[in-house]
């Protein structure tokens, strides 16, 4: 039980940031490491970030496929 709790936080929570890096990288980018952004980022800080996302976005559904379809963790 406690393996599915976590397996769903942790996609729902790397899903969710991925999403947000997509569709607002100027945000993700500015509270991804809130210390050391003291500018503004520019077009290829933004452009990394929104490839970033969609990196762990499908990362992610790689995982829960692999995890899903393959172990019997979560039957």
């Amino acid at each position: 039980m406690e393996t599915k709790i976590f397996l769903i936080i942790f996609f729902g929570a790397s899903f969710s940031y991925g999403l947000v890096a997509v569709l607002n990288p100027t945000w993700a980018w500015m509270h991804g490491f809130r210390t050391s952004k003291v500018r503004e980022p520019n077009q290829a800080d933004l452009l990394m970030t929104k490839v970033m996302g969609v990196f762990l976005i499908l990362l992610m559904i790689v995982i829960l496929v692999v995890v899903v379809t393959n172990f019997k963790i979560l039957r």
